[in-house]
């Protein structure tokens, strides 16, 4: 009997664990969970290396079943965190300033590791819907970066879109990477470089 309520706990344990509302994130000592303020995700986890912003339109919750035809704005924030080689890359997704999710990426890198030129191989591994940190683990820094939409433009709700170019040299093609919130939506090869 005993062993049987030992097993018990421990199937329990892991369906609480597994469940995708009982998500938390380890940073060092600390854990951050779903709900907390990016405040307090800052003081776990410290500086993101990335934060994408965007906003969303979604409809409000029904009211006593019945759906009030009204829209909210909800400001989108995505924080990337590489921990380094032996750690996954995390993606946290803030929705108005509260942690709404976390997942996880490939095993993170070293930023030493990042040459600003690698070689054209890298737009024949990317993928579509590769994220930022995913695009410079494989490709190295761009040589250069254009920001079609941002933020500061203004309007009630927007996407972010950029193009990241890539110059491999005069034996190689011209790479044109764009994101939308923060994805690969596109790669495009262009002409030799220079």
């Amino acid at each position: 009997m005993k062993r049987f309520i030992i097993i018990l706990c421990f199937i329990s344990m892991w369906i609480v664990l597994l469940s995708g509302e009982a998500f938390a994130l380890r940073c060092g000592m600390a854990l951050v969970s779903k709900g907390d303020r990016k405040i307090e995700v800052m003081k776990s986890c410290g500086d993101p290396d990335f934060v994408e912003k965007w906003r969303i339109k979604r409809p409000l919750p029904e009211s006593r079943g019945f759906r009030t035809g009204n829209d909210e704005i909800v400001n989108v924030e995505e924080w990337t965190y590489n921990f380094g080689s032996s750690q996954l890359i995390q993606f946290l997704t803030f929705h108005n300033g509260r942690l709404l999710e976390s997942k996880s990426g490939d095993y993170g890198f070293s930023p030493e590791s990042l040459s600003p030129l690698k070689n054209s191989r890298c737009g024949k591994v990317l993928v579509l819907g590769d994220k930022k940190i995913d695009v410079l683990r494989k490709c190295g820094m761009p040589s250069s970066t254009e920001k079609m939409n941002d933020p500061e433009t203004g309007g009630e709700v927007y996407s972010k879109e950029e193009e990241w170019t890539y110059n491999f040299g005069s034996n190689d093609f011209l790479y044109f990477i764009g994101f939308k919130n923060s994805e690969v939506v596109r790669i495009e090869r262009g002409d030799y470089g220079f």
